[in-house]
């Protein structure tokens, strides 16, 4: 059996932007993962809200639209050029998500392309490390049927 389709997303995400110039493998699926300096630069992926329209509820099972907020945290040591790295962070994430139809549908788990709707950037001197972060937050619509929330509808 397959899971949940939120996961799915994270973890097509997550494929299609590990191996980035900056970033490398340093990839995480989560939002609490503990990063040490060996972990920097690095990107933290996790779906922080889903909204769901019920389409045509008179039949069952019925069609849903989910709109899944991704969030993809950029993570760098703070330095001099903490800003550039951050933003050369987020140019591969969204070069990477935006070089084709297949990577910008995650392969077709999302009905529409993935769209990029905002970036906030913050310092975080509240652990070991100090560090700049800046969270990108892509909007990513999929259907799937009301039993099967874990299998795309992609026709």
């Amino acid at each position: 059996m397959a899971n949940h389709i939120r996961r799915q997303i994270r973890e097509a995400f997550a494929a299609q932007v590990t191996g980035l110039a900056t970033t490398g493998a340093n990839v995480f699926q989560s939002r609490i993962q503990n990063l040490a300096a060996t972990d920097l630069p690095a990107l933290r992926i996790y779906t922080e809200q889903e909204g769901v329209q019920d389409d045509d509820i008179l039949a069952v099972p019925y069609l849903q639209h989910r709109e899944i907020t991704l969030r993809v945290e950029a993570v760098a040591k703070a330095s001099a050029n903490l800003d550039d790295t951050l933003d050369q962070i987020c140019l591969e994430v969204e070069q990477a998500i935006g070089a084709s139809q297949s990577s910008s549908t995650l392969g077709g788990l999302a009905r529409l392309h993935c769209s990029l709707t905002g970036t906030q950037i913050q310092f975080d001197g509240s652990t070991d490390i100090n560090a700049g972060i800046a969270t990108m937050s892509w909007k990513v619509t999929a259907l799937t049927m009301s039993n099967a929330p874990n299998v795309a509808v992609t026709n």
